[in-house]
This record gives C-alpha cells, structure tokens and sequence, in this order.
C-alpha cells in the first residue's frame, strides 16, 4: 500500500473511532439528564404532597395554595418529560454507537485481512 492510501484509512478510520465514542458520551449525558428529571419529578410529587396533606390535617388555605402550585409544576414537568424524552434519546445514541463499533471492527477485520494478503502476494 502507498502512503496515500495509508493516511486515508487512517483518516477513515479515526473518523468512525471519533463517531463512536462521540456517541458513548454522549450515552452517558443523557442517561444523568434522565436521572436528574426522575430525580426531579420525585422532589415534585414530594412538595406537592406535603402541604395537601397539611391542608387536610390544618384545613388552612395557604397549605392549599402551596400544594396547588407545586401541582402545576408537576403537571408542566410531566408535559415536558413526555416532550423531550430523555429516554429515547439515550437508545437512540446507543444504538448509533452500537452500529459503529460494527463497523469499527469490520473495518479493522477487512484491512488485516487485506494487508496480509497484499503481504503475502509481496513475498512471492
């Protein structure tokens, strides 16, 4: 092989390696903003709770106020959480990533095969 087609496999090659792992980490930031949102979503919930329970126990309006806007908070969170999946977007990076490491060592796999076999033809 010429030192041409050396650099563009190379090239080639980082390129899908850079792709992958773009992909990984990308995998692992949505997997902490998925968290942080259920993390979220459970400190709602809690908050809106409390003080409808104290209203009930209490029977004062401020407890009612409190837990009714808390409510509304959980109900805008919940519409943005079913907008903006976090979920399916970490599938949707592991999978990209899964099928690039596929290719990754296809890639590997054929140029070995391939050097070897330009080798071997050398030798004779």
């Amino acid at each position: 092989m010429d030192k041409i087609n050396l650099q563009v496999i190379r090239e080639l090659f980082g390129r899908v390696v850079y792709s992958h792992k773009t992909h990984e980490k990308e995998v692992e930031i949505q997997q902490k903003v998925a968290r942080d949102i259920k993390i979220g979503n459970i400190l709602i919930i809690s908050f809106t709770a409390g003080p409808l329970l104290a209203n009930i126990i209490t029977s004062q309006r401020a407890f009612l106020i409190v837990g009714s806007v808390f409510s509304f908070l959980g109900l805008a969170f919940n519409i943005f959480q079913l907008s903006f999946d976090p979920d399916k977007k970490v599938s949707t990076h592991k999978d990209t990533a899964n099928k690039l490491w596929l290719i990754r060592e296809r890639f590997v796999l054929s140029l070995i095969s391939q050097m070897s076999a330009y080798r071997n033809r050398k030798l004779y």
